[in-house]
């Protein structure tokens, strides 16, 4: 009997010793490989340098890491938002809405926007001071002697403008309790509709859909796939040998799409106007730029936008573009893809394809603000 329970406290120690020996060569290989990575990606690392030179850059980024981290919170109809969060840079409110910075000039009368869009008007890459929310109030607090205005951000990463109408008809079936009525409803977007309806080939659907879609019609299926995305997003071997591959796109199905999906977004500004005119509110959209739309000079702008040539991004964001812009004017839809157009070279303006710098959104709070301004609309 002692010779068995010594046996099997044998078998015990060996087989811990293999797991010990098997965990250190996978924290090995995973040391080595996060190097190798790093080392190969840094050329590709557009945002480092840019909050380098950022005096708030390095306290941002902590808190921007912890924002992240959270999963987002469930939304009625409009599916999901950002989950509350609280730290001296970056702050999200009950509501799911980033927080604006108000600049109130004490002002008696009082005039309310909200605006709406995707993550470039979440403006998750910089503090709350530098999102366009709060650059829009700074701005037209500022100049305007007659009213103060206060700006809500309704800007949820990955909406595209039907999410967006979704929760406007939310706010306003709800007569508009968690903030004050609005005067204005802005709506900033485009890329969005053009990455889902076009890039994805996906037309009239929403980021995360098939996600959603799976976990419902195949349950055991949606936790496997999840399973694989969590170890694959968590190994930086797995992603040093992953084989990379360019989407190849079809210029006809890209113009089929982008045509259903300008019609769709062309229906959500119909109905976002009625809406507006049923509420005696100002609704405006705004077809954003991008970096297929901007002929910025900066060095690093250049290599993201080489970058986006490698992969074909050029291709379906193209033609979604030019799609879009062919029946902007007579929709008033108000064109801002190209208001980045010959900015000081030495001037990074985007951190990706999309999402800009908080010197881009100053130029676009200030665009935005004349058109606030501009006869009184």
């Amino acid at each position: 009997m002692t010779n068995n329970i010594f046996e099997r406290n044998e078998k015990k120690i060996i087989l811990f010793i293999v797991l010990l020996i098997l965990t250190i060569i996978v924290i090995v290989i995973e040391s080595i490989s996060a190097h190798f990575y790093k080392q190969k990606n840094r050329e590709k690392d557009f945002t480092s340098n840019y909050y380098l030179n950022q005096n708030w850059g390095r306290a941002f980024v902590e808190d921007q890491k912890k924002a992240f981290s959270l999963k987002s919170q469930y939304k009625p109809y409009c599916i999901y938002t950002a989950r509350p969060f609280k730290s001296r840079l970056f702050n999200v409110d009950i509501n799911g809405n980033r927080e604006t910075i108000n600049f109130d000039n004490n002002k008696k009368l009082q005039k309310v926007i909200y605006l709406y869009g995707g993550s470039t008007v979440y403006n998750g890459e910089v503090p709350d001071e530098y999102t366009i929310a709060s650059l829009l109030s700074q701005r037209l607090n500022g100049i305007d002697q007659n009213y103060s205005y206060k700006v809500i951000n309704f800007g949820v990463s990955g909406y595209v403008s039907s999410n967006e109408l979704l929760s406007m008809l939310t706010e306003s079936s709800q007569n508009y309790i968690h903030y004050s009525k609005p005067d204005y409803i802005l709506f900033y977007n485009g890329v969005n509709d053009i990455g889902m309806g076009v890039y994805h080939g996906m037309p009239g659907s929403h980021f995360g859909q098939q996600d959603i879609q799976l976990r419902y019609n195949n349950f055991l299926k949606f936790i496997i796939e999840r399973l694989k995305y969590k170890i694959k997003d968590n190994s930086f071997f797995l992603k040093l040998i992953e084989r990379k591959e360019i989407k190849k796109f079809s210029k006809t199905e890209c113009l089929k799409n982008a045509k259903l999906q300008n019609y769709i977004y062309l229906q959500n500004l119909y109905l976002a106007k009625k809406i507006g005119e049923r509420d005696g509110i100002n609704v405006k959209f705004i077809l954003q730029p991008s970096i297929f739309t901007t002929d910025s000079k900066n060095m690093y702008d250049k290599l993201i936008r080489k970058e986006a040539l490698e992969n074909n991004f050029d291709i379906p964001y193209v033609i979604g573009y030019k799609e879009f812009l062919n029946s902007a004017k007579e929709n008033s839809v108000i064109n801002f893809t190209e208001i980045l157009n010959s900015v000081d070279p030495n001037v990074q303006l985007f951190l990706d394809s999309v999402h800009t710098t908080h010197f881009s959104n100053y130029i676009i709070a200030k665009n935005i603000a004349e058109i606030i301004l501009k006869n009184g609309d």
